[in-house]
């Protein structure tokens, strides 16, 4: 009897897995399978994923922030005057903690809750069709145990599908997660590769976050809120009043008194405790700040008497990924650059970055700095251009200089293989750069800048129709937060501009 239920469980098991099996026999077809390493957000987090309790835990709501606000007014309120007291400042403090305790973390760097993103590996075999195989992270957790994630995902895509080499897309942070799979498990198997908008270098946002320099902009503000607006005829005229606002002072004054709370409460007390209480325990968060700002990040974060113990692991994590990924990110770049002689590498431009930094004016897609993206882009500031007589860094026999004087491509580390799109936000896309994408994956040699008119190295995206096209002297005025290319918002602007002019020379005639 049991001999018999042994071959009905083994004849089970066999009809079962047929349809895997006869995929991984081998696959003959030219379609190599693609694999897109994702980032944040890209699905959502689920506590209990899969029970009768699942809940989503990220992301959260504005709603979610204004009840917050509403529960805690009091302290809130006592911010305002500049100064706060203990007890106001923990329960800030205990507020934050609340809006992110789905996602908390405990002290050595692993999730406190059971929570996976909102995703499940593809039972389907796409890549005959083109199809892509999306990798969906948890991005909290560190990256190197994300990457043994990765490195079994990988395995089951060349099973699925019946192929031993895949090609390979780092998007946003996936390029973090990508980078870290290189560094552990090599480049064998890998065809082509290409980071696009990638975080390989990290973000100045979270390193001037984690140093606790954060100062609120008024014209970054304005401009990052301008190029958040639409196209109609009530966004138009909500833009111009956001532009009024500034003119006016408005936003300043009122910008003030954040940055009052910025300098005297936040940089001194509730960031450390509130950050290091919440995201600072996320591993993968720590992978965003490049060497320029880590050790003095990590001496601020874990300042506390006893840190260096509690948070021991947490910080072996860290400092795995920084010293053995992040610094070496040029080196592993290259090795997978010489490994399969077909990468790319894929930067936007010309957006406001979060208007919570510094260097607000920096060329970025509105999350990533540009020059970090491209790997070494010399880049003008925002609204700016290099001028009618500039000359490029490094001559070497290409121009690499955009059509509007705003991007020097010569100083990044691939000038040849590195692309950039004008306008085009961080997370969107468009047919072209889908098309660029596997222009760069599916050609049969390494492809470079210079090899077809139609994906140069500069293309510019007119938000208006949702088109992109290569960057021409012709079209190179078009501006992200000049959604209608010097057409109605422009026209606008010069009426009030004549108005305004003809108040002011009267109001000085009164006098």
């Amino acid at each position: 009897m049991k001999k018999i239920i042994a071959l009905l469980l083994t004849l089970t098991l066999c009809v079962s897995s047929f349809g895997l099996c006869a995929s991984a026999a081998g696959c003959d077809c030219e379609n190599t399978p693609v694999v897109l390493v994702n980032g944040i957000n890209s699905r959502d987090l689920i506590r209990n994923r899969g029970t009768g309790n699942a809940e989503v835990v990220f992301p959260f709501t504005a709603n979610d922030v204004i009840d917050l606000i509403k529960e805690n007014i009091g302290a809130f309120w006592d911010a305002l005057d500049g100064d706060i007291s203990a007890e106001n400042e923990a329960i800030i403090v205990s507020a934050v903690e609340t809006l992110l305790e789905g996602v908390a973390m405990n002290d050595d760097g692993t999730s406190k809750y059971d929570v996976v993103a909102d995703w499940d590996w593809p039972a389907r075999d796409v890549h005959r069709e083109g199809g892509r195989f999306t990798f969906i992270p948890d991005w909290r957790l560190d990256p190197m145990e994300t990457a043994r994630q990765l490195k079994e995902f990988i395995d089951y895509v060349k099973e699925l599908t019946g192929h031993d080499r895949i090609r390979i897309i780092g998007f946003s942070q996936g390029a973090i997660f990508l980078n870290a799979y290189l560094a552990l498990y090599g480049y064998d198997g890998i065809d082509a590769c290409v980071w696009n908008c990638g975080a390989m270098k990290g973000l100045e946002m979270v390193g001037q976050l984690y140093t606790e320099k954060i100062h609120v902009n008024s014209e970054a503000l304005i401009g990052f809120l301008n190029e958040s607006i639409g196209n109609s005829f009530g966004d138009n005229l909500l833009s111009l009043l956001t532009g009024a606002l500034l003119d006016t002072g408005v936003v300043d004054n009122v910008l003030k008194i954040t940055n009052k709370i910025a300098d005297t409460i936040v940089n001194d007390k509730v960031i450390r405790d509130s950050v290091m209480r919440t995201v600072g325990k996320m591993p993968a968060m720590w992978a965003f700040i490049d060497d320029g700002y880590y050790e003095e990040a990590k001496a601020k974060m874990f300042s506390a008497e006893g840190d260096a113990e509690k948070y021991a692991d947490l910080i072996a994590k860290i400092d795995n990924y920084h010293y053995n990924v992040m610094v070496k990110c040029d080196e592993i770049m290259d090795g997978m650059r010489d490994a399969c002689g077909r990468i790319g590498v894929i930067a936007k431009y010309n957006r406001y970055t979060t208007p919570l930094i510094d260097y607000y004016n920096i060329q970025s897609d509105g999350l990533i700095d540009t020059v970090r993206e491209s790997c070494g882009a010399t880049c003008a500031d925002l609204g700016t251009t290099f001028g009618e007589d500039y000359t490029q860094a490094v001559q070497d026999g290409h121009n690499h200089v955009s059509a509007d004087r705003m991007i020097d491509a010569s100083t990044c580390r691939y000038p040849e293989n590195t692309w950039f799109v004008k306008n085009l936000q961080h997370s969107d896309g468009c047919a072209y750069l889908d098309a660029l994408v596997n222009f760069i994956l599916n050609a049969d040699h390494q492809v470079t800048v210079q090899e077809r008119e139609d994906f140069p190295q500069f293309s510019v995206y007119d938000i208006a129709s949702g088109a992109a096209e290569p960057l021409t002297e012709e079209n190179a005025s078009l501006g992200a937060a000049d959604k209608t290319a010097g057409g109605f918002l422009a026209f606008l602007r010069k009426i009030i501009d004549f108005f305004r002019s003809i108040i002011e020379m009267i109001a000085a005639m009164v006098r």
